[in-house]
């Protein structure tokens, strides 16, 4: 290849950050040749990288570790872009599951904004074939984007590791406990409820209650009584629509839960390894919450709630 070549797919991995996928297309080369590029782009010395350890998140994620209940903590750069910041989690969310993910194993996905991100990621780049199942924890929020479902994402997941998945087609939340009951006899639905009682891990976000911008709230599944019970309950945080912690981190029983289509409380607990993927500055007190909470084993979170969790450890 030209060194012309060499340069450009250096430009366009370090400076446009650029997937190796989405440079292969502008190439017209496979994706395996953009990555020998790059190595030889370090060989013939046009890319000099060098650690800077005055940057490194190591010291943070121990402190962090040392701090929270948490197996493993894994820091990305903090960006104003809330896509940017998004694309960045979902790249080293993908890194973790990939070190923990074995063939034949079950794995719970979220929804939201970041669990998209997550989905573009994987529907974009090559995948190790790992064969493993990926099953919706929840139903989907009515007023927002399909991307956003968890049963979207579990498919994009399964076909991007040639593995399987399954659909959880009902609401997230619906009008009545009888009604959910109803639902829940549907012979698909229960095939769905009984494989989240076997997950091996569990990979999703959290919702920050008190932002002005969260989610779950505009997602027209709430009605106004279920918000103000929220509010008289003081939740802070939001786990799969299953957990709400209130301001102190104790974790709250609603009347919501009743009619809620998703993973069990306790079923989700019992899951061997929960990767929870945020950040951004709204998500701040809520990071705090699960950090503390001992819910979740892995925590993927950006440089500035970092310095937060770090901050406010006590």
């Amino acid at each position: 290849m030209k060194k012309s070549d060499l340069v450009k797919i250096a430009r366009l991995y370090y400076e446009k950050k650029m997937t190796q996928q989405k440079i292969a297309d502008i190439m017209n080369i496979s994706r395996m040749a953009v990555s020998r590029s790059l190595s030889k782009c370090e060989e013939e010395g046009i890319v000099d990288i060098k650690i800077n350890t005055l940057d490194s998140y190591m010291d943070m994620e121990d402190a962090i570790k040392r701090s929270y209940p948490l197996a493993e903590v894994h820091i990305v750069p903090f960006d104003d872009e809330i896509n940017v910041l998004q694309r960045l989690l979902s790249e080293k969310a993908m890194d973790v599951l990939e070190r923990h993910l074995k063939k034949g194993a079950k794995v719970g996905v979220g929804w939201g904004s970041t669990m998209r991100a997550l989905k573009n990621y994987a529907g974009d780049n090559e995948m190790p074939c790992i064969e493993a199942q990926f099953v919706p924890l929840m139903g989907g929020y009515g007023n927002t984007d399909s991307e956003f479902h968890a049963s979207q994402i579990a498919a994009t997941l399964g076909k991007a590791y040639n593995g399987s998945f399954l659909q959880l087609h009902a609401p997230a939340i619906v009008g009545s406990s009888e009604i959910k009951k109803v639902l829940m006899e549907d012979a698909q639905i229960d095939l769905v409820f009984k494989s989240l009682k076997k997950l091996d891990m569990a990979v999703h976000s959290f919702g920050c209650l008190s932002a002005e911008d969260a989610s779950v709230l505009s997602s027209g599944y709430f009605m106004e009584s279920d918000i103000e019970e929220l509010r008289r309950a003081k939740v802070e945080c939001d786990i799969v629509s299953s957990i709400y912690l209130d301001r102190d981190g104790n974790e709250v029983d609603l009347e919501i839960l009743t009619r809620t289509i998703g993973i069990a409380s306790e079923d989700y607990k019992k899951i061997p390894i929960k990767i929870a993927v945020a950040g951004g500055n709204s998500k701040l007190p809520a990071t705090k919450l699960v950090a503390r909470s001992g819910l979740v084993d892995i925590l993927v979170t950006d440089e500035k709630t970092g310095e937060h969790l770090v901050k406010n450890a006590k």
